[in-house]
């Protein structure tokens, strides 16, 4: 189920009245394909759990309607109602990234959550992506997320950039939900979210011993945690942990030190090479003057703009954005060349 804002009593964008008229302006309904073009994740199993929340409380309030005109009065509601949208009784209006945006932020207030809090509540859907990309949210654009709901987690937020955002409000029958979080789940149907599944008693672990720092191989069957293919030169490298969460872990350098990644990869996929001595720094070394920071990236053979996008970005369309900030005219880059990351 998603928590849905779209048209107002009239089936209309604005000129309605104020609150949920017909019960259909805000409400919950069945998943469906907008389509879309990506689902925005939070790594925190709390920051999700009261999205979903206040969502479903947000639809089921009729004081709570749709109208693009007076999109900010829910926000507005919001705050004086101590951020509970079910304690909203003044008759107020919203669109569909307005009240993303604003139940986003009013978790942020709900949880302590300084990030979240940041958010604009006044974005339009093109901008929902980096924004919330900016704040800790994963962009997952794998067809197993954005062509079904199977795969969704509650509090999982649906966005198709130029038309629509929804809130998911239920775990899909697949979900991995233990998805951020190191507590091992009993589902009978064990999803990774790599892109790939097994069906029946998963062995599959749910958390992991790897931590920063670890030095690891790459298993000849991985692929990156969006489900894109690794190159081979990079499966054939080994590389340093440089955060662990739950069972998603992202690579950073090269074992040599001359390569940075810095992609999320299922844990799963990794087998421990050489484990950080306790009191030891064996990523820090790799900070050392002239190498690249998280916020670059070195051309390697066979790289294309695209690629490195949807590798560093989560968006092979964001290659436009790596071009614009490097200067690059076309798409013509050559191994060796360090990028700017947006």
């Amino acid at each position: 189920m998603i928590s849905n804002c779209g048209k107002d009593e009239h089936g209309r964008y604005s000129g309605g009245q104020a609150g949920d008229q017909n019960g259909k302006e805000y409400w919950l309904i069945n998943w469906f394909d907008r389509p879309w073009n990506c689902v925005l994740r939070h790594p925190d199993p709390k920051v999700r759990a009261e999205i979903a929340k206040l969502a479903k409380a947000a639809a089921q309030n009729n004081y709570i309607g749709y109208d693009q005109s007076e999109r900010m009065t829910f926000w507005n509601q919001l705050q004086a109602s101590g951020y509970d949208p079910a304690a909203i009784r003044v008759p107020c209006e919203a669109d569909c990234s307005s009240s993303t945006m604003a139940i986003v932020k009013a978790v942020g207030y709900r949880l302590g959550n300084g990030r979240l809090q940041s958010v604009n509540a006044s974005l339009a859907t093109n901008s929902m992506r980096g924004a919330l990309r900016n704040v800790g949210f994963d962009v997952l654009t794998d067809n197993m997320y954005v062509k079904s709901d199977a795969c969704l987690l509650a509090g999982d937020i649906l966005l198709n950039d130029s038309a629509h955002a929804a809130i998911n409000v239920t775990d899909g029958a697949h979900a991995d939900r233990s998805y951020g979080s190191n507590t091992p789940h009993n589902s009978s149907t064990a999803q990774e979210t790599d892109g790939s599944s097994q069906t029946g008693t998963s062995t599959l672990p749910t958390s992991t011993t790897l931590k920063q720092g670890d030095l690891v191989s790459i298993k000849e069957n991985a692929v990156w945690w969006n489900g894109y293919a690794i190159p081979l030169w990079v499966k054939t490298m080994d590389w340093y942990i440089m955060s662990v969460n739950g069972m998603r872990v992202v690579l950073g350098r090269s074992g040599d030190l001359h390569y940075n990644v810095m992609s999320p990869i299922n844990a799963s996929y990794l087998t421990l090479v050489k484990a950080k001595a306790d009191g030891s720094s064996a990523v820090a070394n790799t900070d050392s003057p002239g190498d690249e920071s998280p916020d670059t990236y070195t051309v390697q053979s066979g790289d294309t703009l695209w690629g490195i996008a949807v590798k560093q970005l989560g968006s092979g369309s964001r290659w436009t954005e790596i071009a614009k900030i490097n200067g690059i005219k076309g798409t013509t880059i050559y191994p060796g060349q360090t990028l700017k990351m947006p």
